[in-house]
């Protein structure tokens, strides 16, 4: 036990307590469960349906929902708890994966119901994310929380790729798939049986009254949480289209989901080591200046894979946007975060302020897969989309940079 608190110290995370270590293992079931099984959804689409648009029409589906569905989970949360909301969302997250189980050779039906049911699920569950983290940490102590929450979940993405790539590639068909579905319908009932063990966060309030035009006028009013929507809208481009056709990418180079699965490997191990790096290095006044080293770093390994595109040229930009991943998205919801903290208006009102966050979040994702939809070959055109999406990141540092400089 002396060994582990030392370690726990050394590695960045002594300020954090014991129900903040209860709301990591329910964070890591629950994203463990969709990587399980999401790691090669796109492959999986692309096989079942041999079209690549659907891959673009599932994700814009599933992000769309999460907002729609955040207006019900925010009465949820009000009427009784954003904990009652969060066990909603990890029942039909369980459901979602039997059905996509039940139904994988006949994807192209299934997929349209499992994507609206995934985004449900989301919304339910990350209602009770912004709560439970002004809830179980304070600003001083947020960014080594959110290396945290990075490091455990990066375990998912040191395991499940290989993994999960020669599980499927041992099955014929769709079989492995199939069963993969069934195992994360299993992690989702463990996570919901985990969430029963969290601190209560914001008091139940009855009735069915929400705040959100009194919190959209309170966020409109400050201007720092101006800065942090603008910022938010602008790093989910990254996320969208790095995912999108960087899976497509990947998969061009190297040929087979084994192999992807093994680079995944390194990439974790890599992500690993960064999210350590984040919590011992970045704080409240250096996060801006962060983001834009690490926006030059993915950069880098864009310009490495349009100069040619091969195995070397893949591995070294998979590792600069393992590496990078943590100092990009964690500041601007740190940043967001503390500006919550310090408006009683909006802290109050935090069910209100995801969902309004997450609908500018999901514009932000759903535009930018225009290119995918506008661009006469639109895997011609993959890697100026990257370019101009990494570049695109300096908008979302510029804006952590002032909220630091305000606050």
């Amino acid at each position: 036990m002396q060994f582990i608190s030392v370690l726990r110290r050394r590695a960045g995370f002594g300020s954090l307590d014991r129900r903040f270590a209860r709301f990591l293992a329910v964070d890591f079931l629950f994203n463990a469960a969709g990587a399980l099984s999401g790691f090669f959804f796109n492959i999986f689409l692309l096989r079942a349906t041999a079209d690549v648009k659907a891959i673009a029409r599932f994700n814009i589906l599933q992000h769309a929902a999460i907002p729609v569905f955040m207006i019900g989970a925010v009465w949820a949360a009000r009427r009784v708890s954003v904990l009652y909301a969060q066990r909603l969302g990890l029942i039909v997250q369980c459901a979602a994966y039997l059905m996509l189980g039940l139904l994988a050779a006949h994807a192209a039906v299934a997929a349209i119901p499992a994507a609206a049911m995934l985004g449900a699920a989301s919304a339910c569950y990350y209602i009770s994310y912004t709560p439970m983290l002004l809830t179980y940490t304070t600003n001083d102590n947020r960014d080594p929380a959110l290396g945290a929450l990075n490091l455990v979940n990066t375990v998912i993405g040191l395991l499940t790729p290989p993994l999960t790539g020669l599980f499927i590639s041992g099955f014929a068909d769709l079989l492995g798939y199939r069963l993969l579905f069934f195992v994360s319908a299993a992690v989702s009932l463990t996570c919901l049986r985990n969430s029963f063990k969290l601190a209560p966060t914001l008091a139940p309030e009855g009735g069915l009254h929400t705040r959100f035009s009194e919190t959209i006028k309170a966020m409109l009013r400050n201007h720092l949480e101006c800065a942090a929507m603008l910022a938010t809208f602008a790093y989910a481009s990254r996320f969208a289209l790095f995912t999108y056709f960087g899976s497509l990418l990947g998969y061009r180079a190297l040929g087979s989901e084994s192999a992807m699965g093994i680079l995944g490997l390194a990439g974790g191990i890599a992500a690993l080591g960064a999210s350590v790096a984040y919590s011992r290095t970045v704080r409240p006044s250096s996060r801006g200046n962060w983001m834009i080293g690490a926006t030059g770093v993915v950069l880098s390994g864009v310009s490495l894979i349009a100069f040619k595109l091969n195995i070397l040229t893949w591995v070294i930009y998979t590792l600069c946007v393992s590496v990078t991943t943590v100092f990009l998205d964690a500041p601007p919801l740190a940043s967001h975060l503390s500006v919550v903290d310090d408006d009683p208006a909006l802290s109050s009102s935090a069910p209100e302020v995801t969902t309004i966050r997450e609908f500018i979040y999901a514009a932000g994702y759903a535009l930018s897969f225009l290119p995918a939809f506008i661009a006469r070959s639109p895997e011609a055109s993959t890697i100026n989309i990257l370019i101009g999406a990494a570049l695109f990141q300096l908008v979302p540092a510029m804006c952590v940079r002032y909220i630091t400089r305000h606050k």
